[in-house]
């Protein structure tokens, strides 16, 4: 293959990847064009000249050196809002997660103080709870943590023959 081939087929690529890329944000422009207009704004996908082009086109926006300064400016402070929200969805994330791994952990704990109670003193699952004063209402989640844990032990231990 010479060069000029695969150099003709790069540029054919290149060509198809913008249009479809214009096609795309089209597409969104006509179901929503504030939707669109933010999607062109902020696209990493697409250089200035591209969504300068857009803008004229599909929105009637002339770019004129004030105007642009503008859009500029107007995507870097919506490209700063994102950012935030994200941080504070990380942030968000992260707390009820740590928080439900924390009630997980406590739940495996007690689940496993119960078991051991029942094993070391031969306690009944009522005594072992009524010792480790838990709460009437979480009985019975603990008992089908319980039920849940034997029937795991049960199936990992090895048939033997005899």
């Amino acid at each position: 293959m010479t060069n000029q081939t695969i150099l003709e087929r790069q540029n054919v690529s290149e060509a198809t990847k913008h249009t479809n890329e214009t096609a795309v944000h089209t597409a969104r422009r006509e179901s929503s064009p504030l939707l669109g207009l933010l999607n062109t704004l902020l696209s990493s996908k697409m250089d200035y000249q591209q969504k300068a082009q857009i803008l004229q086109n599909d929105y009637e926006i002339p770019m004129v050196q004030d105007l642009t300064e503008e859009v500029t400016h107007m995507a870097h402070i919506l490209h700063e809002i994102g950012l935030q929200y994200a941080e504070k969805a990380y942030a968000e994330g992260t707390a009820y997660g740590r928080t439900e791994g924390i009630a997980q952990g406590t739940q495996t704990t007690l689940t496993n103080s119960i078991r051991n109670l029942m094993t070391a003193l031969h306690f009944s699952t009522k005594q072992a709870m009524d010792v480790l004063q838990v709460p009437e209402a979480e009985r019975p989640l603990y008992e089908d943590l319980l039920q849940k844990q034997a029937q795991e032990l049960r199936s990992e231990e090895p048939n033997v023959m005899k």
